[in-house]
């Protein structure tokens, strides 16, 4: 949590720094714009039974941006199998229930300032997300009645939500950016199914889909 909050007081001066409007360097252009994208890469994340995993991931985004800030929509999915993880339960061998689940889901909403207008343009974000665990499979039930009760915990205790802190670098040519990207998320809380941050690493591709905002000519400003 302390590198958290570090990281997010590094994003909020970034942000302050990049207040300033370029109206030399945007006159005749439009800066709002809309950028539909693709990505991949891999997720780290640990559970009680797993001191480290990594899997695979793929996600799409939509990006809207303005002159020195965009807003970053993303959903993106790892994928696992059989990873397990475990939570405490009385009525399992020995207090505690083995739970096996294949992918997580991350939504993410994310405010992003570009510090430098070049063409290799880094980039820095704070937002929120919500996360959760793809076919979580309790372990050891006996009876149906237990299995239902087992698969609700597991269903809730499999998901959380979560602040999230982002870095990296983005190369546009024309109407397609090429980027990547470091993401960081908060922990759950210590009854979770993962424990600790997730942090990922992707890169990918986003396509212009044309102005968000219709840009203000003439009056000279």
């Amino acid at each position: 949590m302390k590198m958290f909050y570090r990281l997010a007081a590094a994003a909020t001066l970034a942000l302050t720094i990049g207040a300033p409007s370029l109206r030399a360097q945007t006159a005749g252009k439009n800066p709002f714009s809309w950028y539909l994208g693709g990505s991949g890469g891999v997720l780290l994340f640990e559970t009680p039974r797993q001191q480290q995993g990594a899997i695979p991931t793929a996600g799409g985004n939509l990006l809207i941006t303005a002159r020195r800030t965009a807003l970053l929509l993303s959903i993106e999915e790892g994928f696992g199998s059989k990873e397990l993880t475990s939570y405490i339960d009385a009525t399992a061998p020995g207090g505690t229930r083995d739970v096996t689940f294949n992918d997580i889901r991350k939504y993410s909403a994310v405010l992003l300032a570009y510090p430098l207008r070049s063409a290799a343009q880094p980039f820095v974000g704070v937002g929120l997300g919500f996360m959760h665990l793809h076919n979580p499979q309790p372990q050891n039930t006996l009876t149906p009645a237990e299995r239902a009760t087992a698969d609700s915990v597991v269903n809730a205790l499999g998901s959380h939500g979560y602040a999230t802190f982002v870095a990296g670098l983005q190369l546009q040519v024309s109407g397609v950016a090429v980027y990547g990207m470091y993401q960081v998320t908060t922990s759950p809380s210590r009854s979770n199914l993962l424990s600790g941050p997730t942090h990922s690493i992707t890169a990918g591709l986003r396509f212009s889909l044309g102005g968000a905002k219709e840009g203000i000519t003439g009056g000279g400003y």
